[in-house]
């Protein structure tokens, strides 16, 4: 009869590393859902005509002002997570490899809260009605991309 030991490398599941494994797969997981949701939140879009409704003898400019993700932040996402897998790599024991790559996480999880608040606010306080009368309008770069378009109002 023989018996078979684990070695050192494996636990009790015979996975080596099986803990790291879970734990770097939350992180890839958190940062997809997360993306996913910035992506859901920060589209959105405002528009105004100005002069609608009046009697002129020109027809009145609209604006519409669209928002969207922006590739920034999923670029700052991607290194996020790149930058999290290979300081847990260099980490001595798994539990000081998992404290990095949950703050990882919880960095990721800022930037995105962060951007969306970021993105919202500014096109709720953007003055959409004066928009003709600005004199130049500050983007939410890197936190959304906008594309404004100007057209003539339809009749």
């Amino acid at each position: 009869m023989t018996t078979t030991t684990e070695t050192s490398s494996t636990t009790a599941a015979g996975l080596p590393h099986q803990l790291m494994l879970v734990v770097v797969r939350r992180l890839l997981v958190g940062v997809l859902v997360m993306a996913f949701v910035y992506a859901f939140l920060t589209t959105a879009s405002a528009g105004s005509c100005a002069g609608a409704g009046q009697s002129t003898d020109v027809v009145p400019q609209c604006v519409d002002l669209t928002m969207g993700p922006s590739n920034a932040v999923f670029v700052a996402l991607a290194a996020i997570v790149l930058w999290g897998v290979a300081a847990a790599a260099k980490r001595m024991t798994e539990v000081a490899a998992v404290e990095v790559l949950d703050r990882a996480r919880f960095l990721a999880l800022g930037l995105v809260m962060l951007s969306i608040v970021i993105a919202q606010v500014w096109l709720r306080l953007i003055p959409i009605q004066e928009w003709f009368e600005l004199s130049w309008v500050v983007y939410p770069f890197p936190f959304a991309d906008v594309e404004v378009d100007v057209t003539p109002m339809r009749r």
